[in-house]
């Protein structure tokens, strides 16, 4: 399948008019941005171009869950994302974006902005956002710079255990 990706409404209705599917990125609040993304740009292109169930919505974002989230986040996670976001800053270099990054130095906040918590809360906050945003994908940083590769393997376990069933049955834990 051809996917392509783009925030804006033109690579939007591209992906709607050509390829099979789209790829989207969110690294602050991707509840928010990806349901207002999908209903005012991407939609409209679909529906413009008269796609139905076929095309495929992925997207990208932080996701942490654990039993530890709070405290994982607080400590190892957040500052690597943060390290993570200042890099994508420096690379731009003042070159026009099409936003979705999460330049903030403030953890805590970003932590309540983004996928992170208890295994059962993010497969509930994940299928109630695939109601708004019709998602078949998710990508996610196996590991973010300077996260423990430890760390990082027992979260890709709890995914796997945890949250992908839930997704698959469409219930939450």
């Amino acid at each position: 399948p051809l996917v392509l990706g783009g925030l804006l409404r033109g690579p939007a209705d591209r992906a709607a008019r050509l390829a099979d599917g789209h790829f989207a990125y969110s690294y602050l609040d991707p509840e928010q941005e990806l349901t207002r993304f999908y209903r005012e740009t991407l939609r409209p292109s679909l529906d413009r171009h008269g796609r139905g169930q076929d095309f495929r919505l992925i997207f990208a974002s932080v996701i942490w869950a654990s039993e530890h989230a709070e405290r994982e986040w607080r400590e190892t996670v957040g500052p690597a994302f943060i390290y993570q976001q200042r890099k994508y800053a420096e690379w731009e270099a003042g070159m026009p974006s099409a936003g979705g990054y999460a330049f903030s130095d403030d953890v805590d906040e970003l932590r309540k902005r983004l996928l992170i918590g208890r295994p059962a809360e993010i497969a509930e906050r994940l299928l109630a956002l695939r109601e708004a945003y019709p998602f078949a994908e998710v990508v996610v940083w196996a590991r973010l710079p300077g996260v423990p590769a430890e760390m990082a393997h027992a979260h890709l376990e709890t995914l796997a255990a945890e949250v992908a069933p839930a997704l698959a049955g469409g219930s939450a834990p």
